[in-house]
């Protein structure tokens, strides 16, 4: 397999086949089987992307389908936003849909990328509505397209000063074949959930201060 020939499609088909929650468990540590397959029927979606030069700084990013912000690691001025569009939106759905995917392959940067998936809840008050087992699942389903191997994981929880609490799931992971590492934060934040993605071809990612600011620069609902 070649890395960065599939990396945008495994990572579409992730998000896309998370969205329908089939109940079953995790299991978040363990190695995960063959790489699935793309789920043959994708919802149509509509696609935004910015105009901005490259630029080897990092990269505010603010998603209003998503209700959150980032900085995006330096070589990720190019960034491409896919909001999936419901065909049938007065029917009552059992699952929590995906509000935005954005996502970066990092100019410059040969098999380095990054990406947050939201799904928004709308209302709290009715189903579906998610917990950590949901964020867990989401996970699990990144870390199954990617054909990874666990390396470590720990809970995650943070509180934003003047803003909401994040609670969630690091994870750290080789990539196929042993090669390259793949990071993935999920988080329930006051009834949304979260999934922030980073993955390299070769080499370590995790003490990359670049990527670490990443994840730690991500505000959601507004806060700063």
């Amino acid at each position: 397999m070649i890395f960065m020939q599939v990396i945008i499609g495994v990572l579409a088909a992730a998000w896309m086949a998370g969205a329908t929650d089939n109940g079953s468990e995790p299991i978040v540590g363990q190695e995960t089987g063959p790489v699935a397959e793309q789920a043959p029927d994708e919802p149509e979606i509509s696609i935004e992307g910015n105009t901005l030069t490259e630029s080897t700084k990092p990269v505010f990013f603010e998603s209003y389908a998503g209700d959150f912000n980032i900085r995006f690691p330096g070589g990720c001025a190019k960034t491409r936003e896919r909001i999936p569009v419901d065909d049938n939106p007065d029917v009552e759905k059992n699952h929590l849909q995906i509000a935005t995917h954005v996502f970066c392959d990092r100019q410059g940067y040969s098999g380095e990328g990054c990406s947050v998936t939201a799904y928004v809840d709308d209302d709290l008050n009715a189903e579906p509505s998610a917990d950590v087992s949901f964020v867990t699942r989401r996970v699990q389903a990144v870390l199954a397209k990617f054909g990874s191997k666990v390396i470590d994981q720990k809970p995650f929880h943070e509180i934003i000063e003047g803003g909401p609490r994040m609670e969630g799931l690091d994870v750290l992971a080789s990539g196929p074949e042993n090669k390259g590492q793949i990071w993935v934060r999920g988080l329930l934040v006051e009834g949304d959930v979260y999934i922030l993605t980073a993955w390299r071809s070769q080499g370590q990612l995790a003490l990359d201060p670049e990527f670490t600011a990443f994840f730690d620069s991500f505000r959601p609902h507004g806060s700063s």
